[in-house]
C-alpha cells in the first residue's frame, strides 16, 4: 500500500512538469530542436510506467531522463530514497511478524492476586500462571523482584531498593515444565525479606513484586517474556488456589479448567509474622521432647533428678550413677525386661498372623487411573 501514494505523487509531478516545460506542441518538437524533461513522455499513462520503471529499476529503454530539467533529476533521486525506505520497511516488519508473534505475550496468564498461606508448615507466597496456547512454550524460568523504600543504619533513605526472591515450582527450582497451569511458590524463611512480617504489617508496606517469565516459543525458537506485578494490597492472607486441573476417565486425559484460574478459598493461617510462627513452633518442639524423654529417678534421700535415656533397642543399663545409689524407677526394670523402648511410656509388640489365600489374590489389567498424558483445556 506504501507504494501507491508513492508512484502515484512521482507520476503527477513528472507530467506537471512536463506540461510546464513543454511550450511546443508534438509537431513543433523536432522543428524547434526542443529536448524534453523524459524522453518517450506522451500523457499520464506514459508518465505512471516511467515512474514505475523507476521506483522498481526496470529499464525498458523507452523512457529515460534528460538533463533539461533539474527539478525531474531531483525527483528521480527522491523517488529512489523513498522506494529503498519502504523496501527497508516492509522486509522488516514481514520477519518480525513470522518470528515473533505479537499474541504470544497475551496467552500467558497471571492470577490477578498473590496469596500466602501455609505449605509444608512454612508461611509461602504464592501465584498461579498459565498459558493458553496449544504450542506451549520451552527452555521456561520465572523470576521475581521486590521493589521497595530501604532506609540504611546511617538513616540514609534508598527508593526503588531491589531485592531478588527465591522461586520454585513443585522441585523444578525456577526452571519451569510449562505444560499445564503452575503455581510459584516463594517460602518465606530467614532468607526472605517478608520474614518480619505479619498480615497487618505486610497491608500496611508500600512495595511492588515484579514477575518475569521468560521461554522459547516451539515452533520458531524464538524467545518471549511476559511480565506483572503485584502490590502490597494485591496479596491475599490465608487463602490458596483451588485445584483446576482433573483426570477426565472418559477421555483419560487431564483437563485444566481455566474458569477457576483466580479461584481461591479460605484456609487456617496464622496472622503473625514468620519470624514469630517459627519461634512458637520451636518452643512447642522442645516442649514436646523434654516431657517425653525425662525420666524420674529417686534416691536415698528421696530428691528427684532426671535423666536422659537413650536408647537403640537393645536391653541396657542407661541409668547414670551419681556416686549414690539410686532406686531403679518401674519403667526402668520394663526397659531392661522387653529390650523395646518408646520415650515416656512403655511400648508392647503385637505380633499378628495373617495368612492370605490365593483366591483371594487376584491380578488386575485395570489401567492405572492417573497417567501423566495428554492435558487439555476446558
Amino acid at each position: 500500500m506504501c507504494y501507491i501514494p508513492d508512484v502515484s505523487d512521482s507520476t503527477l509531478i513528472i507530467g506537471i512538469s512536463e506540461q510546464i516545460r513543454s511550450s511546443l506542441n508534438r509537431g513543433q518538437v523536432a522543428y524547434s530542436g526542443w529536448t524534453p524533461c523524459v524522453l518517450s513522455i506522451y500523457g499520464f499513462p506514459s508518465c505512471f510506467l516511467y515512474s514505475l520503471e523507476t521506483q522498481h529499476t526496470t529499464g525498458y529503454g523507452l523512457r529515460a531522463i534528460t538533463e533539461e530539467c533539474p527539478e525531474a533529476i531531483f525527483l528521480m533521486c527522491a523517488q529512489c530514497l523513498i522506494g529503498t525506505i519502504i523496501d527497508s520497511f516492509t522486509v522488516g516488519a514481514v520477519i518480525a511478524k513470522l518470528t515473533r508473534p505479537t499474541m504470544s505475550n497475551n496467552t500467558i496468564m497471571f492470577t490477578r492476586n498473590a496469596v500466602i498461606c501455609l505449605m509444608d508448615g512454612v508461611l509461602c507466597l504464592m501465584f498461579r500462571l498459565g498459558d493458553l496456547r496449544k504450542r506451549k512454550l520451552i527452555g521456561v524460568s520465572i523470576s521475581a523482584i521486590l521493589i521497595r523504600t530501604k532506609r540504611t543504619r546511617e538513616g540514609e533513605r534508598l527508593d526503588n531498593y531491589e531485592t531478588p526472591l527465591e522461586l520454585q515450582c513443585d522441585d523444578m527450582g525456577s526452571d519451569i515444565f510449562f505444560l499445564w497451569p503452575m503455581t510459584v511458590v516463594h517460602k518465606i524463611d530467614a532468607d526472605s525479606p517478608f520474614y518480619n512480617l505479619s498480615a497487618s504489617q505486610m497491608l500496611n508496606e508500600n512495595f511492588e513484586i515484579v514477575v518475569t517469565l521468560e521461554g522459547s516459543i516451539e515452533s520458531t525458537g524464538q524467545g518471549t517474556n511476559a511480565k506483572t506485578s503485584y502490590l502490597s494490597c494485591e496479596i491475599l492472607w490465608g487463602q490458596k488456589f483451588v485445584n483446576l486441573v482433573s483426570f477426565n476417565e472418559k477421555h483419560q486425559s487431564y483437563e485444566a479448567d481455566f474458569k477457576l484460574f483466580d479461584k481461591m478459598e479460605w484456609v487456617e493461617t496464622p496472622f503473625c509474622s514468620a519470624a514469630e510462627y517459627e519461634a512458637q513452633g520451636n518452643e512447642e518442639n522442645n516442649t514436646k521432647t523434654t516431657e517425653g524423654n525425662s525420666i524420674t529417678y529417686t534416691d536415698s534421700t528421696k530428691k528427684e533428678k532426671e535423666d536422659t535415656l537413650q536408647c537403640n533397642g537393645v536391653a541396657e543399663d542407661t541409668v547414670a550413677k551419681h556416686g549414690n545409689e539410686f532406686e531403679e524407677h518401674e519403667l526402668s526394670k520394663a526397659h531392661q525386661e522387653s529390650g523395646d523402648w518408646e520415650y515416656g511410656k512403655q511400648r508392647i509388640p503385637v505380633y499378628q498372623d495373617v495368612i492370605y489365600e490365593e483366591d483371594e489374590c487376584e491380578d488386575s489389567d485395570e489401567r492405572a487411573d492417573t497417567p501423566p498424558f495428554p492435558v487439555t483445556w476446558v
